[in-house]
């Protein structure tokens, strides 16, 4: 983290994916290199306890020869991210959840030998129109391993692009599920698919009526059809594949960047917990209470909104009512306005101490800080760009999770 001047931390990954542009005509040796390094310290973390930045190292590694400004950019944000979440990572219970998914919204129970497949895909969102695609496989309804990667070809519809998908998961599903049988001993694994084209859904198990037009799609789901058909031993149970919504798609936030309460939401439906690190650590405790201060200023905002909003509608009513002689029927807004009015005053108050507060922090650390040209600006020898890196002091978030260790092996761990 050091090692790339990285101080200013993010709570989501916020990047934008552009990738028809023409390529970089000068390119920058210096700046290729910092890419690669970027993207190397990236991907030997995505593919181990973090992939919720496996998108964001897929993109990198695709720029990063035609575009490495671009490139850089992405890795710069993916790293304030993980500055800005110190701890998160997978979390694997002792136990087998013995649910329907995190918010319930999977089709299967959950149990020891149940392997899930998540497959989606963003529609010629890569490079030359191809669509991305995520995988997701899960074990008991514990992630063993993912994917984003660019489809090989270019598709000619977002039916066709998910029945691609749905292809590969199942590659990757019959390789987890030779691994599972082999270290476990089983011979029965239960399987499903997941994705969530209605279209596609529908071909590969034969429910949509189909026509000339999509004689090519047919033909290319008789994949899937016979994976559904398999013979196995009594009680296995063959492939299933079954529809769900986007917004419950564990695979959704390995096609494209998300943020919010979406992107928080991929956060439990992949199991990656908070408390990856000791509770007890300084900087991990602060790095959360920043996170709750910041919950709970969106929220005394909404709610101060909200109680504005509706207690001056209803005193327009009331006033109203009260116009037309109707008194009886105008008490009870008259007390619900003021009941609302009353909750606007607390929270507004609540938050303007809070902002009170962030700004005394931000005096303090402004006039705690030496003015030093030196330590804003760094100014490579060996190129002409300028990387502005000491833009947000923090000392509570001094935490190092990546460090280049020589420019060859990565570790991880904590300054």
């Amino acid at each position: 983290m050091e090692h790339h001047w990285i101080v200013k931390p993010l709570e989501f990954p916020n990047y934008k994916v552009v990738e028809d542009e023409e390529c970089e005509e000068d390119i920058n040796p210096e700046t290729l290199r910092t890419a690669q390094a970027m993207a190397g310290s990236l991907l030997w973390l995505s593919t181990r306890t973090r992939p919720d930045l496996a998108h964001g190292v897929a993109t990198m590694s695709r720029l990063m020869t035609r575009a490495p400004t671009r490139a850089v950019a992405i890795g710069n944000t993916m790293m304030k991210y993980i500055k800005g979440n110190p701890g998160i990572g997978l979390h694997y219970t002792a136990t087998v959840p013995d649910d329907w998914g995190a918010h319930g919204q999977l089709k299967v129970k959950r149990s020891d030998l149940l392997l899930e497949v998540f497959c989606d895909m963003a529609y010629s969102a890569g490079t030359g129109h191809r669509s991305v695609q995520g995988i997701v496989v899960c074990l008991g309804g514990q992630p063993i391993c993912w994917q984003t990667s660019m489809q090989p070809f270019v598709t000619h519809s977002t039916a066709e692009a998910e029945l691609v998908s749905y292809c590969e998961g199942l590659i990757a599903g019959k390789a987890a599920e030779a691994l599972v049988k082999e270290l476990t001993e089983v011979p029965v694994v239960e399987k499903v698919i997941y994705g969530d084209n209605l279209a596609a859904t529908g071909l590969a198990n034969q429910t949509t009526a189909a026509s000339w037009r999509t004689r090519h799609l047919r033909i290319r789901s008789s994949l899937l059809r016979e994976a559904w058909e398999e013979p196995g031993p009594a009680g296995s149970g063959q492939w299933k594949l079954i529809h769900v919504r986007g917004l419950d798609l564990v695979a959704d936030g390995l096609t494209k960047p998300l943020l919010g309460v979406a992107f928080k939401r991929l956060l439990e439906n992949l199991g990656m917990t908070q408390p990856f690190l000791q509770a007890e650590d300084p900087h991990v405790r602060a790095a959360q209470m920043r996170g709750i201060r910041t919950s709970e200023h969106v929220y005394s905002g909404g709610v101060a909104a909200m109680s504005l909003l509706l207690g001056q509608t209803l005193l327009t009513e009331a006033e109203a009512l009260e116009i037309k002689g109707e008194r009886d029927e105008a008490d009870p807004l008259w007390i619900a306005a003021v009941i609302l009015m009353i909750l606007w005053v607390i929270f507004a108050g609540k938050l303007a101490v809070q902002a009170g507060q962030c700004c005394a922090r931000r005096l303090h650390i402004w006039w705690s800080t030496s003015p030093n040209p030196a330590d804003e600006i760094q100014t490579s020898s060996t190129s002409s760009t300028t990387m502005v890196y000491n833009d947000d002091i923090d000392d509570s978030s001094a935490t190092l999770f990546i460090e280049w260790l020589g420019g060859e092996e990565l570790a991880v761990g904590k300054c």
